[in-house]
């Protein structure tokens, strides 16, 4: 309750325990703030005071009357103007954070204060871990790593675990003052987390350092931490600087990484020496990706080299039938004949593809494929009658009746079906052999005769 006598004395009172609170001379109005209770208003001698609580009031300069108070706006009457003023409650509101009384100081920030005043009200209610009110506060700017790290704090404490000078750190690191965070970790023995704070900054080489100085850990060369390798080479690929990339993850042994960055850029010399300095044993995986990207570019070298680390020798022949190395394919065949059926076939496709017929249908036989080495034939006798070389078609059909024959199992009663149509096949061929040897003198008299008579 607040009383001004006729002597214009102010008198504030609290009516539960009826004990006068503070006292003021020339005073001629006065008015609650109706937001908060506390917070009183009043003028005397043209000026304006404002007093929260035990606070010492705050005084300007205002000639009138203050007839009303309501948040941050403050009513008062000059002569017959009605003036409105805003009152700024920063000082206020920082006198009671240094008290810790974070409800008062919320109700003031809620009056209306900066983004920098809610940040330090929640900063400061965390660090007391007050988690009710640094999490109000770091809501009201929407400060997502705060709230998280609030959310984090608090789980830990009601855990028994939290570690105040990894809070300090935390949020130290959140406010941007990274060197200061790193230099409380170093100070509380938070080895870890000032590795992993200058690591998050791209700081990879005073990261090792501090690794090398407090980890315990021995070298002479710059990097080496494994982790801290791997976040720089990251780094470095997502730069663009994939040669770095590279070479710092064949620091950390991630092989893979390194020969999948040289292998989508088609550099092959770079994986081979990765390849040969691999363990046949402990890197399979990885010296089988290099013979992959050597085979997607047809080095077939380097990839002949790759299997033979490995002693893969199935998967040598296939290089070389994928890669029609037939030469090499025969030979390898020839030290391990269980391998041949995987060569006669794709050479007879090849041989037929580049118009090697005649050595096609001898592959197709090694390959025991004698219907595809009668197709063949059948091929090259149409081609022979559509050229006129009669001679040559009579020679084709009597191969096709030869190999028809040849596909017969059993004759007579025993005949299946399919043989049965293999020696209609053959009598058929042969016919057509004896026909068009016949035409072929025919056809060659009359040549001849036309071309005297011209």
């Amino acid at each position: 309750m607040a009383v001004i006598d006729d002597f214009k004395s102010l008198f504030v009172y609290d009516v539960k325990t009826q004990q006068l609170l503070f006292q003021e001379r020339n005073i001629t109005s006065i008015a609650w703030n109706l937001e908060v209770e506390d917070m009183l208003a009043y003028t005397g001698q043209d000026s304006l005071y404002i007093k929260c609580r035990d606070l010492p009031a705050q005084q300007q300069r205002l000639p009138g009357y203050v007839v009303g108070f309501k948040g941050s706006k403050i009513f008062c009457l000059n002569d017959n103007n009605m003036n409105t003023i805003d009152v700024p409650q920063s000082s206020t509101f920082f006198r009671f954070l240094e008290k810790k009384d974070f409800q008062m100081a919320y109700k003031l920030a809620c009056l209306g204060v900066t983004e920098q005043d809610w940040r330090a009200l929640g900063v400061e209610a965390l660090q007391q871990k007050d988690f009710r009110f640094a999490k109000k506060a770091f809501c009201r700017i929407k400060d997502l790593k705060f709230i998280d790290l609030s959310e984090l704090a608090e789980q830990m404490s009601k855990m028994k675990n939290l570690d105040d000078m990894w809070l300090v750190g935390e949020i130290l690191a959140l406010q941007g003052k990274h060197k200061e965070a790193a230099t409380h970790y170093i100070k509380n023995n938070l080895i870890d987390k000032a590795v992993a704070l200058l690591t998050s900054l791209k700081k990879f080489n005073e990261a090792n350092e501090l690794i090398r100085k407090h980890g315990g850990k021995k070298g002479d060369g710059p990097l080496l931490d494994p982790i801290i390798l791997i976040k720089q080479a990251e780094f470095e690929r997502d730069s663009g600087n994939w040669k770095e990339a590279a070479s710092l993850y064949q620091q950390a042994n991630k092989f893979k990484e390194a020969i999948d960055l040289f292998g989508k850029r088609q550099n092959l010399d770079s994986i081979m020496e990765i390849c040969k300095n691999l363990d046949k044993q402990k890197n399979k995986a990885e010296i089988e990706l290099c013979a992959k990207y050597f085979r997607q570019a047809g080095h077939h070298t380097f990839a002949k080299q790759a299997y033979l680390r490995l002693g893969d020798l199935r998967a040598l022949m296939a290089l070389h039938v994928e890669l029609h190395k037939w030469d090499e394919a025969k030979m390898l065949a020839k030290q391990n004949p269980e391998m041949e059926t995987m060569i006669w076939l794709p050479y007879a496709d090849w041989l037929s593809a580049n118009d090697k017929f005649d050595e096609a249908q001898e592959a197709y036989k090694k390959a025991g494929r004698p219907d595809l080495s009668l197709r063949i034939i059948e091929f090259l006798t149409y081609n022979a009658v559509i050229e006129k070389r009669f001679q040559d078609a009579a020679q084709y059909y009597w191969m096709l009746s030869a190999e028809s024959l040849r596909l017969v199992k059993e004759a007579g009663e025993k005949a299946t079906k399919e043989d049965r149509k293999f020696l209609s096949s053959f009598e058929e061929y042969m016919k057509l052999s004896e026909i068009y040897q016949a035409y072929h003198l025919i056809h060659k008299f009359i040549e001849e005769s036309y071309q005297a008579v011209i």
